[in-house]
């Protein structure tokens, strides 16, 4: 959608005035406590005076039930509230606890797709609030496509009390009008084709102004790797301009992506703007490395090339869109990228029938711990939202493939009461107070690794690798600290202080897009020492199939990473681990920087890893 036709449907919205207040529940209705019914327990509730008109006061004692409260239902089937934008319930905490008051709006539906929109409000003893729900949002994000013309209940209600509470629900109304979001929400607008500005829709724009995303808006470009401007220069003279693609708080130089460009008079030419870092992030130089998030595009700007340069130009299109992969190095897959004396020591093409057990380990008491179900079938476990399995990793058309998938319902249920099996320490875990029980997990994904398998200090680490793509998937390509088994247990073998060092050597976020990926390093410990150096913004073009091949060179006091071939990262620092690292291939959901699984109607989604090589260099042993 261009700029014009936003700008016609805003001045549009401001002459449209939302209808006033409306009560979907009336306390003081002489049948109101049949449509009333207790939410998920004991709790109990009726209908007191509050100053000129009537409350719902409710109590909830101490329980099991982990969300006591209540539910209103219309008189009808629904109520239609589709004038309106949200609804508004006046609270009061009557407790001489704290309170988390919960205000859920609901349609009919499958409950496992959370068919309601929903807020929640903090209040201290005494204390009121007014928890707002905007139709399709839930804590403050979109949330399920509430219809409000179909809504079958209000739920109000609160998590489980250690002790007797009381809460008291003042007032009830629909309110603002429809599309109507929460205060300082920014939405990410994904533009149809790329499309961020066309003269055709309201003739061109003269450059040293930028062209904005939608108010309330940002753009979303995270499914391109570029921006394409098309520029006229109008006048008799050459006219030498800047083009950029900014994120907020961009000053020219940080938080934007640039290219400049000179054109001839009257000339008419595109102009690219690659997202790709065009000097490698080195972890010391502040202006190395890619400036710029593709998912967060404020606007767009074309302006002179220097300041206080003539010479303005016509923006007829800018348009994000997807750069030809280029041609790898020859070395690429054969060799490591540097000379040297190299042999290889690891090599996996994954065309078996099975993953070869003599190079990898699956899931079954790795370093993250070991999980028994009733039929003797081991899980380990380090996603907080997925479990990991042996039978979710296997070779398939040449490849090693990870698989994520909602767990089933019967493999729910044998997850109900499961205990993890061993501490930390080594040490059996009995009793209620064992850590990490598995029936809240959702997932089931898989892990690969060469723990106990193989493990080296310094060389080349190269895999090719194609992502996954549901959003909020994060499959990941790194290498832990291993001790050997003298060491003891698994978190003394691996761990990150004392000469250790994580290596991130390839960690893609499915929401970035299939551009863009993390590499970082991690360093004495994951608590208070904890030390990280990384970028979020390495950027790189797969291959036409989809595929990046992920290079890691570690070499004494210098690491360097390389994507087709192509060097896009590098640190330099004496604390680069001396230490050997084993391999891992991850699939977690959730976790760092993602927002869940967007679409679980998408899963089972695969990893694929289509070879792993690994090269020592005789003059670093």
């Amino acid at each position: 959608m261009t700029r014009w036709l936003w700008m016609v449907l805003a001045a549009a919205a401001v002459t449209w005035a939302a209808p006033a207040p409306e009560n979907p529940f009336d306390f003081a209705a002489p049948d109101a406590l049949t449509h009333i019914s207790g939410n998920n327990g004991d709790s109990t509730w009726a209908i007191v005076d509050h100053g000129a008109g009537k409350s719902l006061e409710v109590t909830c004692p101490p329980g099991k039930n982990a969300w006591p409260g209540v539910t209103l239902k219309p008189a009808g089937d629904t109520w239609d509230l589709s004038k309106f934008g949200r609804m508004e319930a006046d609270v009061v905490n009557e407790s001489t606890e704290k309170l988390t008051l919960a205000l859920r709006v609901d349609n009919a539906g499958d409950w496992t797709k959370n068919p309601w929109s929903s807020e929640n409000a903090y209040l201290d003893p005494g204390k009121s609030a007014t928890i707002t729900v905007w139709f399709g949002w839930s804590w403050g994000n979109r949330g399920f496509a509430l219809d409000p013309a179909k809504v079958t209940e209000l739920l109000v209600f609160t998590t489980k009390p250690k002790k007797e509470i009381k809460f008291r629900i003042d007032a009830l109304r629909a309110a603002g009008k429809p599309g109507d979001k929460p205060h300082g929400v920014i939405e990410a607008l994904r533009p149809a084709g790329g499309v961020l500005f066309d003269a055709a829709a309201g003739g061109p724009h003269r450059s040293g102004t930028a062209i904005k995303a939608p108010e309330g808006a940002i753009w979303d470009l995270s499914a391109y790797d570029q921006a394409e401007f098309a520029l006229r220069n109008p006048g008799d003279q050459p006219a030498s301009v800047v083009c950029r693609v900014e994120n907020q708080w961009s000053d020219g130089v940080h938080n934007c992506v640039s290219a400049p460009a000179t054109l001839a008079p009257g000339e008419t030419r595109t102009v690219a703007v690659p997202f790709a870092q065009t000097k490698p992030w080195d972890g010391v130089d502040k202006l190395a490395g890619s400036q710029f998030g593709s998912d967060t595009v404020y606007d767009v700007f074309v302006g002179p090339a220097k300041p206080g340069a003539g010479g303005a130009v016509d923006v007829l299109g800018v348009k994000a869109s997807v750069s030809a992969p280029p041609a790898p190095p020859a070395w690429l897959g054969q060799r490591p990228p540097v000379e040297g004396e190299w042999t290889k020591t690891l090599d996996d093409e994954f065309d078996g029938p099975k993953i070869d057990d003599a190079k990898w380990t699956l899931p079954d008491h790795q370093w993250y711990g070991g999980w028994g179900l009733p039929d003797g079938s081991k899980l380990s476990i380090w996603d907080h939202s997925a479990i990991e399995t042996a039978a979710n990793a296997y070779i398939e058309d040449d490849q090693l493939k990870l698989r994520c998938e909602k767990i089933p319902p019967e493999l729910a249920a044998k997850l109900k009461d499961v205990k993890q099996l061993d501490n930390w320490d080594g040490s059996h875990m009995t009793g209620d107070g064992v850590k990490g029980e598995l029936g809240g997990r959702k997932y089931l994904t898989s892990v690969v690794t060469t723990y106990d398998k193989f493990a080296q200090c310094y060389g080349y680490f190269e895999a090719k690798l194609k992502p996954s793509t549901v959003t909020g998937m994060w499959p990941a390509f790194w290498m832990m600290p291993d001790r050997g088994k003298d060491a003891g247990v698994w978190y003394k073998r691996g761990d990150t202080a004392n000469g250790g060092m994580e290596f991130d050597i390839w960690e893609f976020l499915t929401r970035f897009g299939p551009f863009r990926y993390n590499v970082a390093l991690h360093w004495d410990g994951y608590e208070k020492n904890h030390k990280s150096v990384g970028s979020d913004r390495v950027y790189c073009r797969p291959d036409k199939d989809g595929w990046i091949t992920a290079g890691f060179l570690w070499q004494p006091g210098k690491v360097t990473w390389y994507a087709n071939g192509q060097v896009v990262a590098s640190w330099t620092n004496d604390r680069v681990s001396k230490l050997p690292a084993y391999l891992m291939f991850t699939f977690p959901t959730g976790g760092w920087g993602t927002r869940g699984i967007e679409d679980e109607s998408k899963l089972p989604d695969t990893f694929c890893v289509k070879y792993v090589r690994v090269w020592q260099n005789g003059a670093w042993k």
